[in-house]
């Protein structure tokens, strides 16, 4: 795979999951060509391969925020921009709880 643009961003972690830009937006109720955009620009980190611009589930809220406070509402058209911190809070709330679980599962498993 080909980075799409070497930002000197951070490592991602090794196990975590890349997505089409198309189901990350999905997942966080963007719409596909932001993600996209965002993907081609350089606004979030992503790679390259044969089915487009893959990216990390961890990488989008920041760039949403930034997004959704320079124009008061998301790509989406829906929702105020408290209302976006609030459900980006409870989704990154959602990855601590399922971060810890999976590090719990795979003690056992060790």
């Amino acid at each position: 795979m080909m980075a799409a643009r070497p930002e000197g961003n951070k490592k991602p972690a090794r196990d975590e999951e890349r997505l089409s830009t198309a189901e990350a937006a999905k997942r966080l109720g963007l719409h596909p060509v932001t993600v996209r955009a965002w993907a081609r620009t350089g606004a979030i980190p992503a790679v390259i391969d044969q089915g487009g611009y893959r990216v990390r589930l961890s990488d989008i809220p920041a760039a949403r925020v930034e997004h959704a406070l320079g124009h008061g509402r998301h790509s989406g058209g829906e929702g105020s921009t408290a209302e976006l911190l609030a459900r980006i809070s409870a989704l990154e709330a959602e990855i601590r709880e399922k971060d810890a679980l999976i590090a719990k599962l795979a003690a056992k498993l060790l």
